[in-house]
């Protein structure tokens, strides 16, 4: 279960420089400031919520879109907003790991208004998140098979991309304050000044390939170190 957390960094960098064409990724982008904009995770009665905000914009977290459907290369202003994002069982340490399963929705939204159209939305049950107690990063990832990702978007530059499932997600958080830790089950309640990450689907196919396309995961998500589950 352990995730290879000094990794993150480099494969946030080598999928933001692949073309989502062939990496099927839709979504890369990273918090536009570290001095503006926290998630905040609040421990009560075992379980823990997430949640988004910033002083220029309470409530969601200004972040940069640098690739978003075929389209990479970009520098697109953008406003993530976590909703619901729950712990959904215990926090779990082994070896020094911890595991712990979310659920919940993320939006990226074009503006700081939740009536605002959105880029992409990722409403996920199953989700892992992992880190190293006692450090200061952590990872939230989701692949769908095995768990359950769902992407929806109101951006023509997204929608033909949206070729999955598989569907999958890895965002990475950083600058964890109190540093990562437990109490018994429950997780302890931390704040997180940034972060960065990737969602992806299968291959886009080219023009020329669209009804024979395969099922190849996009290239990466070994990066984060993909949790198997254990069987029943």
């Amino acid at each position: 279960m352990k995730r290879h957390l000094s990794l993150a960094a480099a494969c946030l960098v080598s999928l933001g420089l692949a073309s989502s064409a062939n990496a099927g990724v839709i979504l890369n982008y990273g918090q536009t400031s570290l001095t503006d904009g926290v998630k905040t995770a609040t421990t009560v009665g075992g379980v823990t919520t997430i949640t988004t905000s910033s002083t220029s914009a309470p409530g969601f977290i200004p972040v940069t879109i640098t690739a978003l459907g075929n389209t990479s290369g970009l520098s697109l202003a953008a406003f993530e907003q976590f909703s619901g994002v729950t712990s959904t069982g215990p926090a779990v340490v082994t070896a020094g790991s911890l595991d712990q399963l979310y659920s919940g929705t993320i939006t990226f939204y074009s503006a700081a208004n939740v009536a605002s159209p959105f880029f992409l939305r990722i409403a996920f049950a199953g989700a892992d998140l992992t880190g190293q107690i006692g450090g200061n990063a952590a990872n939230l990832t989701d692949n769908q098979p095995p768990a359950s990702v769902v992407f929806t978007t109101q951006s023509a530059l997204v929608t033909p991309a949206l070729v999955g499932p598989p569907n999958s997600f890895a965002f990475g958080l950083s600058g964890l304050s109190p540093a990562l830790g437990v109490t018994g089950t429950a997780l302890n309640s931390f704040t997180a000044t940034g972060e960065g990450g990737t969602a992806s689907v299968n291959p886009i196919p080219e023009p020329a390939t669209l009804i024979s396309s395969g099922t190849a995961l996009l290239a990466g998500l070994g990066c984060y170190g993909w949790r198997r589950r254990k069987s029943a």
